[in-house]
């Protein structure tokens, strides 16, 4: 019987430290993905620098990359990280559709933030 108890106790203490491994490691492999994401961001954004017409690229709020146009009312086209994408043509405030509003309202109230790439 004593036998039998030692050996569940073995397995027991061995569960508890396969299950303990098996965490520590999906932690380090979430903090790797994490960073990988972030640098594959930031050299996605750097491949607009050298395209035409192409004013600054700048990150935005951690969350979009924004490509100036160096065109006259050109505006910027805006892509996230999910890899979707669109335009603000430079119009007046009125005119612009939704999305584009609400970022020429965060960037007058401060509330967009960027950091530049080029």
């Amino acid at each position: 019987m004593k036998e039998q108890d030692n050996n569940l106790t073995k397995s027991i203490i061995t569960i508890i430290l396969l299950v303990i491994a098996l965490i520590i490691i999906s932690i380090l492999y979430l903090r790797t993905s994490a960073n990988s994401e972030e640098v594959t961001f930031e050299n996605r954004a750097s491949e607009f620098c050298n395209q035409e017409n192409v004013d600054p690229v700048e990150i935005c709020n951690n969350q979009v990359i924004e490509v100036k146009s160096d065109s006259l009312g050109g505006g910027s086209t805006y892509h996230h990280r999910d890899g979707t994408s669109f335009s603000c043509p430079v119009i007046a405030p009125e005119a612009m559709s939704p999305t584009c509003k609400a970022i020429f309202d965060a960037q007058q109230t401060n509330q967009w933030n960027c950091v530049s790439v080029c």
